[in-house]
């Protein structure tokens, strides 16, 4: 079983963001852009952004995104684009409310900076 289908079987609400580098305004005329939408939507991920996220002087494209399996919108808004310049891709962004959930323990993480952990990180990462 793979993570989508996983996803769909336990029934859990999730994002998948990130440059897909998969242009959705292709969909009738690219048919692995059809493919993997219809993928998407067969495994009840739709996708949030419908607007160009990468525009230069010749071409705007959709191929930042964020899909999500809550269909109806219930844990997310608002959700879009941030108008910069800072890259050449515009930022793209969902806002969640939090599902409180009394089974699931609160996980806390931290990180630790001293001396310890620096020679731990340059031990296994710097060599």
């Amino acid at each position: 079983m793979n993570i989508i289908d996983y996803l769909k079987f336990k029934n859990k609400q999730c994002y998948i963001m990130g440059d897909f580098n998969i242009n959705l305004t292709n969909y009738g005329s690219h048919t692995e852009t059809q493919y993997y939408t219809d993928a998407m939507f067969q495994h009840s991920f739709i996708p949030l952004i419908n607007k160009p996220t990468r525009i230069s002087t010749t071409t705007a494209t959709v191929i930042d995104n964020i899909y999500s399996n809550d269909i109806l919108g219930t844990n997310y808004q608002p959700y879009g684009i941030m108008y910069t310049d800072i890259s050449d891709h515009l930022p793209i962004f969902v806002l969640t409310t939090q599902i409180n959930d009394p089974k699931v323990d609160t996980v806390i993480e931290t990180r630790i900076y001293n001396e310890q952990a620096t020679t731990t990180f340059k031990e296994v990462f710097i060599r």
